[in-house]
């Protein structure tokens, strides 16, 4: 390339360009998109860079539009990008999407990629990590015929490849700003949760270590050990709320296996990918919280399940940052991921599963926090149902004594009752006898003996 005019030195810089053209073979064939390199001399400034890498992603996108949809008709300029087109076409005929080409789409991957570290390292990368090579989602077209003769393989791994595309190689997770909002949520869980207490402010510390370290926030996994019915699933989606992450949950009574986690073999005529790689690589973020309920119930009563078995390396931070989804074929990091797991009988958890958690044994609550933690179960059921009105003060305090899951079943039927009768507000004579004042059964009885 030449070099730049001298003036072009002084206060100026070359800038890489992608140009998006529209070409086609023959007349009856609709157009395909294709990138260009060109380069310009322009002011070496900040904000020209940046709008440089914004036209250049525009121009992707819009090359992957054109080539992924087929739409010749929609081709035209693009906001943001730059598009030229050397013939215009009049509504061609409709074909089907075009063959992804490897070279082509490694060419895509590669400058994509590039344009995002530059934006990472520029401004608030510390916001964003890398969950894979930036060539990983290739092994999905990459000799596609010898990989499988299945179509409908194929046009899950197209799917998914595109996917994966559009998202990138980074992921999003908690920066300084996310992490101070969210430490606020968290500490106020500590009323409204009070047997869950130690963990709040054990997750409390961790986000303060981060906020100090500058670093993201990486929670250790997490074992919640206490009575059926205690409350530490509801506790575990509350967490996930106030850490402003998704949750997604596996409970090991419904009868999953291994491969639920991890994806399941490409042999099997109905593979699918695994939970985790859902959770992270077809998200826009690497740190969901992952909660493995009942984890005790994975282990069969005669012998050991292999259900457990991907948490070996699932839980070890260091395995985790390379961990392979099995009907993919894609390596990934998944060591930001928040696990948060729940049983009944830690004796039933493999001590090499258990040695991998920190244990949290949750003690029943005093009269005291039974009734801040029926507060919250009512206040969460009343925003779940926000047509109607806020359940009678005296609510929370007649169903304390009942366990979470309990309280949720009893308000369910006490709404419905409450329905019945043309109220939009749950009194506590819609509770069942059980819990109810013996004031209010005593009325009850007087009126029916009139």
């Amino acid at each position: 390339m030449p070099r730049p005019p001298k003036d072009f030195q002084d206060g100026y810089q070359l800038h890489e360009i992608l140009v998006a053209s529209l070409a086609s073979k023959d007349d009856d064939a609709e157009p395909s998109a294709t990138l260009t390199q060109v380069s310009i001399a322009l002011p070496a400034d900040e904000g020209i860079r940046q709008l440089v890498l914004a036209r250049n992603q525009a121009a992707r996108h819009t090359v992957m539009r054109i080539n992924d949809e087929s739409e010749a008709s929609s081709a035209g300029p693009a906001i943001g990008g730059l598009l030229t087109s050397p013939k215009s076409a009049a509504s061609p005929p409709a074909r089907s999407a075009l063959k992804l080409d490897p070279e082509a789409e490694r060419a895509l991957l590669l400058s994509d990629y590039e344009a995002t570290m530059e934006v990472a390292n520029g401004i608030g990368g510390d916001a964003q990590v890398q969950i894979m090579d930036w060539a990983e989602p290739l092994k999905l077209i990459d000799s596609r015929d010898t990989r499988t003769p299945d179509k409908a393989m194929r046009e899950r791994d197209d799917a998914i490849y595109k996917q994966l595309r559009e998202l990138g190689a980074f992921r999003q997770v908690a920066g300084e700003s996310e992490i101070m909002q969210a430490l606020e949520r968290v500490t106020a869980l500590r009323p409204q949760q009070p047997q869950f207490a130690q963990v709040i402010d054990f997750i409390v510390d961790r986000m303060r270590l981060a906020l100090d370290l500058g670093q993201p926030l990486l929670v250790p996994p997490i074992l919640l050990v206490g009575s059926p019915g205690g409350g530490k699933t509801h506790f575990s989606f509350e967490l996930a709320k106030a850490l402003g992450r998704s949750v997604h949950r596996h409970s090991f009574d419904a009868g999953y296996t291994g491969c639920s986690l991890i994806g399941s073999d490409r042999h099997w005529s109905n593979t699918s990918t695994g939970l985790v790689f859902d959770a992270v690589c077809l998200s826009p973020r690497a740190d969901p919280l992952i909660l493995l309920d009942e984890i005790d119930k994975g282990v069969n009563s005669s012998e050991r399940s292999k259900t457990l078995d991907p948490l070996h390396s699932l839980l070890e931070p260091l395995s985790a940052r390379s961990v392979k989804d099995i009907s993919s074929g894609i390596t990934f990091d998944a060591s930001h991921i928040c696990w948060v797991a729940t049983a009944n009988d830690l004796e039933r958890i493999p001590q090499p599963i258990r040695s991998r958690f920190l244990v949290f044994v949750v003690q029943p609550p005093t009269p005291a926090q039974a009734i801040d933690l029926a507060r919250a179960v009512v206040d969460s059921f009343h925003a779940r149902n926000p047509a109607l009105d806020p359940p009678e003060r005296r609510v929370p305090v007649c169903i304390a004594h009942l366990t979470p899951r309990s309280q949720l079943q009893v308000l369910e039927q006490a709404m419905a009752r409450a329905v019945a009768n043309g109220r939009r507000q749950i009194l506590v004579r819609d509770l069942p006898a059980s819990c109810q004042p013996e004031d209010e059964c005593a009325g009850k009885s007087q009126a029916l003996l009139h």
